[in-house]
């Protein structure tokens, strides 16, 4: 029983493929990226569930008390995002504006980075011992899917 030249190519295409896609498939599931499924690297919701009413109560005021800094500052990050993008893609390059773009947003970056440090070290100093590690482990956990 011969196979035709044609029909071998296509089997062995096709078998390529599939091999292809499986291991794509498979190296995702393995590999994938967990921070794009969680929106970040610190699942606050979870960490906040560990801890008892009080200490909820204690970190969800800190988490109010600096949220309108940190939103003024993540506006600001996106703007500066914007504008890198916006003269990245203008018809003429104008290297100066790109260069004072991008230090605006290297700072904005850095405004959103200090602000969310504040808020952490206020939450740390405010928890109980047990309570700020159970609150941070739970934070920094990572599913079964990722890499530890």
């Amino acid at each position: 029983m011969r196979i035709s030249r044609r029909l071998a190519i296509v089997l062995a295409a096709s078998i390529g493929l599939n091999l292809f896609l499986g291991g794509m498939l498979t190296a995702h599931y393995l590999f994938g990226d967990d921070q794009k499924r969680t929106r970040g690297f610190f699942q606050r919701d979870a960490a906040r569930a560990e801890l008892s009413e009080p200490h909820r109560k204690t970190v969800d005021a800190i988490w109010d008390k600096h949220r309108p800094v940190m939103r003024g500052h993540l506006r600001a990050l996106r703007e500066s995002r914007r504008e890198v993008r916006r003269l990245l893609r203008a018809e003429k390059v104008d290297t100066a504006a790109i260069a004072k773009a991008r230090q605006q947003y290297d700072a904005s970056q850095q405004q959103v980075r200090v602000s969310v440090r504040r808020a952490v070290d206020e939450i740390s100093a405010a928890l109980p011992d047990a309570e700020r590690r159970k609150y941070f482990e739970t934070g920094f956990k990572r599913s079964r899917r990722s890499r530890q």
